[in-house]
């Protein structure tokens, strides 16, 4: 169990939300340590190895019986994990032949499998043990123990209720305009912009029944984009309500005032504010590109006003205007 009696912090959002700029700007906290994307199966061997069989984005409801992905989740939040970008899990990811391709092709097999497969019944962790002994082989092991954890994934989103009954994480979930994360993930080429993730049997079930008919029909692609984003937020604002201790930002608040933003963030976390993390706000906020968080955050506020067509902006206001999602409302529906 980790040494810090002080809850984990879960950052959560979709792709290209600014989850990693807003978990790299809490770690500046004193006695904390990041791990960035541990559940990436693309970039993770553990993770790779651990999901194996789950969705990319899974669902899981509050009460299933996953011991599998809950053990999975303990080494992430309460006991050890190899980080991604240790020498030791990339040279594994290269000694197993996981290159980028492999990687995509292998992930977009298990989603359609997963996609309609019932959770699973695993009832034994079998990667406990390797999952031991090779975050011990990584320094972050020992610098992590007595430190606050914050932990980054866009991955997770739809299985938060059922890790917080597990492990009492300290949720923040981080929303974006979704004509910005559209923008984003198509000037990357960012194949998780939509994984399907309403495919997921028990998902449609519990959320997306009425709407189904209208998503079924849904074909453009930039569409779809913005429908996954609205799935999220549509999933997230429900429970918002239901676990009240969670906590919620919108980047563009963060950009709009990124100090003051970033202190009330610091107090409701419980996380001691300090000189050095203004002094790393400012020394960020520059231009930068791909996927650094170096940001003129005030220009990234409307920055799909200048990145996306009129056809692409109709595009993402056609998928995201097809569930009752309030963030952002004024956009769907302004059409």
């Amino acid at each position: 169990m980790r040494e810090n009696s002080t809850p984990p912090i879960l950052v959560v959002g979709v792709p290209r939300s600014g989850t990693t700029w807003t978990a790299r700007v809490l770690s500046e906290a004193h006695q904390t340590s990041l791990l960035h994307e541990p559940d990436n199966e693309k970039i993770n061997v553990l993770a790779f190895r651990w999901k194996h069989g789950y969705h990319r984005m899974p669902y899981i409801r509050e009460a299933e019986m996953e011991p599998v992905y809950a053990g999975f989740w303990r080494h992430i939040l309460d006991y050890d994990f190899l980080p991604s970008a240790t020498v030791l899990n990339k040279s594994l990811l290269r000694g197993f032949n996981l290159n980028s391709t492999r990687l995509e092709n292998y992930v977009r097999d298990k989603c359609r499998q997963a996609n309609n497969s019932q959770p699973h019944a695993f009832q034994t962790s079998p990667y406990d043990q390797i999952t031991r002994v090779l975050s011990k082989a990584s320094f972050f092991y020992y610098k992590s123990r007595s430190r606050r954890r914050i932990v980054k994934s866009v991955h997770t989103g739809l299985a938060l209720p059922f890790l917080y009954q597990h492990f009492r994480p300290q949720v923040l979930l981080v929303f974006r305009h979704p004509a910005n994360v559209v923008s984003s993930c198509l000037q990357l080429g960012l194949y998780d912009a939509n994984r399907e993730i309403f495919r997921q049997t028990a998902l449609a079930e519990d959320f997306l029944e009425p709407y189904m008919e209208k998503i079924e029909r849904l074909k453009d692609p930039v569409a779809l984009m913005s429908l996954q984003v609205s799935i999220f937020y549509y999933i997230w604002e429900q429970q918002l309500k239901e676990n009240p201790k969670w906590l919620s930002v919108t980047h563009e608040s963060l950009c709009n005032e990124p100090e003051g933003s970033f202190r009330t963030l610091y107090e409701e976390l419980g996380l001691e504010w300090r000189r050095e993390v203004g002094e790393f706000l400012l020394t960020h906020d520059t231009d930068g590109i791909g996927y650094e968080i170096r940001r003129k955050a005030a220009g990234q506020i409307d920055k799909w006003r200048q990145k996306l067509t009129p056809d692409q902006v109709e595009s993402v206001q056609k998928g995201y205007g097809i569930l009752p999602v309030r963030h952002y409302h004024e956009f769907s529906t302004n059409r």
